[in-house]
């Protein structure tokens, strides 16, 4: 070639048109602000109010606490209904609206409590609001927009939570102790609707197909295989066709939305066993990461350290969402299942050993890490066992385990220590239940994984 053409080419390829930004990632940045301030506002910085709220009203901490725990119930109760809802919805802009308003509103709505059942029920309302503001919203969102990276992008999604807390909780503090709770339930309602509102009404969008665009490493030619695992054609847990070595192709109307529904699922005992197994490991996670402080100060520790090692659990659950998140990208789902149950099993091997203060140090580390698999693990495998025909509904049933799951480890950690006088005999048992549901895992890759194909 000579010296000529090559520099018309070299010219040619210099002024190709840069790809547009994909709009999915606006969508991250959505799901993230719903994590960062309707989350942390309602699950994470509610805490605040229990000092100055049970001050005031003259009842026990206990009591203002039960309303906490009664958001996540009833945020449990309704996670199907709002999964159905969100899916269902000939808008979704419009019901993310909705649920933004009935979450900011309702959160409001408590600086007219004056009497511990006025707390209960609002919590009570609250929880479908929340829902449909958080997690499950951001969820359904990233599953549509991404095939490739979708697990990096549900990773940023759930990182919003640990951020919004660390930023809006001395806020909230400062306007506590300045106006009084009163006016901290009024100035937080209206962070959730001022700032998620203007981000729903412009950014919200259900599916890639509604602007004309597909989803991150989807192109029409793609295969189904591609739309569950790692992406990667070669990737052994894909089956091929026995005659050409192929990954099965997809038939043209299934590439959109891939997957399996709910109604489906629901006459399957594996999904059920995936259903249980997510349990088990939610209740492994939150027994651990929830009595942490409890369990060091048992074992000798001081107060200061026990505090100390909490906060760095804390980060490490926010390095946790991003580095699970991308290694799930990168290994694919059982690469991802491997690593995060055995830094789980590795943890509770190290709160047995944990009097040595650099074991202690490891094990809040990894503790923190591992938590993601609960909040970004749960989002990931949902949509890589099920696919994203029916995400929203199935994710409604699915994300009970994190919420229920959360709130029944900290009870069987407590009660095994209040009848052993130990907490040795909980790390031992949830080091059991890690492997169980490790294997239960993988099996369930294999057995969804097929019947994708199939369906596809």
């Amino acid at each position: 070639m000579s010296n000529k053409r090559r520099g018309q080419r070299a010219q040619h390829i210099s002024r190709a048109p840069k790809p547009a930004f994909f709009y999915g990632w606006w969508i991250v940045f959505l799901g993230f602000m719903l994590m960062a301030v309707s989350f942390s506002i309602i699950m994470s910085c509610h805490s605040l109010f229990v000092l100055p709220v049970s001050q005031s009203l003259g009842i026990s901490r206990g009591e203002f606490t039960l309303t906490l725990t009664l958001v996540g119930l009833s945020a449990a109760a309704s996670s199907a209904w709002v999964g159905k809802v969100l899916s269902r919805s000939k808008s979704l802009k419009r019901s993310m609206t909705l649920f933004v308003l009935w979450a900011g509103l309702v959160f409001a709505a408590f600086s007219a409590a004056r009497a511990t059942w006025h707390f209960y029920a609002l919590a009570v309302l609250l929880g479908p609001g929340f829902v449909g503001s958080s997690n499950l919203a951001g969820s359904l969102l990233v599953n549509q927009w991404f095939v490739a990276r979708r697990g990096f992008a549900l990773g940023l999604v759930a990182a919003g939570s640990g951020i919004g807390t660390a930023l809006l909780s001395p806020i909230i503090t400062k306007v506590i102790v300045g106006w009084g709770w009163q006016m901290g339930y009024l100035f937080s309602g209206a962070l959730i609707l001022l700032i998620c509102l203007p981000l729903v009404t412009k950014l919200a969008t259900r599916s890639p197909s509604d602007a004309g665009l597909s989803p991150l490493g989807l192109s029409p030619n793609s295969s189904a295989s591609s739309l569950t695992d790692s992406q990667s054609p070669t990737n052994p847990e894909i089956p091929t066709d026995p005659q050409t070595s192929a990954p099965p192709q997809a038939s043209p109307g299934s590439i959109a939305t891939p997957g399996l529904t709910l109604s489906e699922l629901k006459a399957m005992p594996a999904f059920w066993l995936f259903f249980v197994t997510m349990f088990l490991l939610c209740v492994v996670i939150g027994g651990s990461q929830l009595t942490i402080v409890a369990y060091f100060r048992e074992i000798g520790y001081t107060a200061e350290f026990a505090a100390l090692m909490f906060s760095v659990q804390a980060l490490g659950m926010l390095v946790g969402k991003l580095s699970l998140g991308a290694i799930f990208d990168w290994l694919g789902a059982r690469g991802g299942i491997l690593i995060a149950t055995a830094a789980l099993a590795i943890t509770m091997v190290g709160y047995l050993n944990a009097a040595a203060l650099p074991i202690a140090l490891a094990s809040s580390i990894l503790i923190g890490m591992a938590a993601s698999m609960s909040t970004v693990g749960n989002a990931y495998l949902t949509g890589s066992f099920f696919g994203s025909k029916d995400f929203g509904n199935v994710y409604g049933l699915v994300n009970i385990t994190m919420i229920t799951g959360a709130t029944t480890g900290p009870l069987v950690t407590n009660l095994i220590y209040d009848r052993t006088g130990s907490y040795s005999l909980a790390w031992m048992g949830f080091l059991v239940l890690i492997l169980l549901c490790g294997v239960s895992l993988i099996y369930l890759q294999k057995v969804f994984y097929v019947k994708l194909v199939k369906a596809s």
